[in-house]
């Protein structure tokens, strides 16, 4: 049987959660942040990449963000011409939002420039502490 895991066990874990992403939004924001790209707005294109166009409200559920929150980041990416918005053929009045040529161009760039930072981390772990770690972050996240 496994040792069971203390209060104190999942604290630290929180705490190398958070201090994971402060690097990772340290590290977006040195290979993106100066064209104007923050790392949010990243894993928003990221996130539209992924899951096509989709309207405000599932885009901040997909996100993990406030509807707000995300209604602000959108506005940014419309105004970078990084995203545009797409009829909604189900809700006239709630439009998709879909990555525009810029925003195209630009997830290929953010894939270009993060591989080797992917890479090197695909080196340090192996396939069954990766399938450990997100079973445990699927748990952090319910």
């Amino acid at each position: 049987m496994a040792d069971k895991v203390s209060v104190e066990d999942i604290g630290e874990l929180i705490q190398t959660i958070g201090r994971a992403q402060a690097r990772l939004v340290a590290m977006a924001d040195a290979l993106h942040g100066h064209r104007g790209l923050a790392p949010s707005l990243r894993g928003v294109l990221l996130c539209i990449e992924a899951n096509g166009p989709q309207n405000i409200s599932r885009l901040a559920e997909l996100c993990a963000v406030s509807r707000q929150f995300l209604q602000r980041s959108v506005q940014a990416l419309i105004a970078g011409d990084w995203a545009e918005t797409q009829p909604n053929p189900r809700h006239k009045g709630s439009p998709l939002i879909a990555l525009a040529p810029r925003g195209i161009d630009e997830v290929a760039r953010i894939h270009d420039l993060e591989a080797p930072y992917f890479r090197n981390l695909a080196a340090l772990v192996s396939r069954d502490e990766l399938t450990c770690t997100l079973r445990v972050l699927a748990c952090v996240t319910v």
